[in-house]
Order: structure tokens, then C-alpha cells, then sequence
């Protein structure tokens, strides 16, 4: 049975070992990422700057809109790193 990533329950997903050699990296990495567009997409106008957790450091709960700034941050740190291999800087 294969596990739609997209709407399974998330204890599903997170009992799966996506590092497998067997497993599609890209289709896993698109259905997670549909699937928290899903989930933003449901956020109304008025709810972004709402806390929705709190934070580790001790600081100000966070909101939706700074869950998605953090993975912006971090996809960004993640293109950097693959130029600077491409450059040969790395």
C-alpha cells in the first residue's frame, strides 16, 4: 500500500523512513510541500499574525506568517549552499 504524503494521517508520515532508497525523494518532497499548501491555504486573511505555537527559545509564540518566513529563510539558505557547489565554492 503506498501512503498518499499529501493527506495521510501525519502519525503515518512520520512513522515512514523517507530516506529509503527506495523512496522518490522529488514526489516526497512535492507532496509534502502540496500538503502545507493545503494547510495554508485554509488560514484565513485574518489569521496569520495569530500565535499558533509557542516558541522554543522562550520568545513571543509564533505565528503562521513566521512558520512560513523560517522555512523562506531556510529554502533560501538551501539555494545558496547548492550554488556556492555549483560555483565550486563549496
Amino acid at each position: 500500500m503506498t501512503l498518499d504524503l499529501r493527506t495521510a494521517p501525519l502519525a503515518d508520515v512520520r512513522a515512514l523512513d523517507l530516506r529509503r532508497v527506495d523512496r522518490d525523494p522529488w514526489a516526497d518532497e512535492a507532496a509534502i510541500w502540496a500538503r502545507l499548501g493545503a494547510v495554508l491555504d485554509r488560514i484565513p486573511a485574518a489569521g496569520w499574525d495569530r500565535p499558533v505555537a509557542p516558541s522554543d527559545g522562550g520568545g513571543q509564540p509564533w505565528s503562521a506568517l513566521d512558520h512560513v518566513g523560517h522555512l523562506a529563510a531556510w529554502a533560501d539558505e538551501g539555494i545558496a549552499a547548492i550554488v556556492r557547489v555549483l560555483d565550486g565554492a563549496a
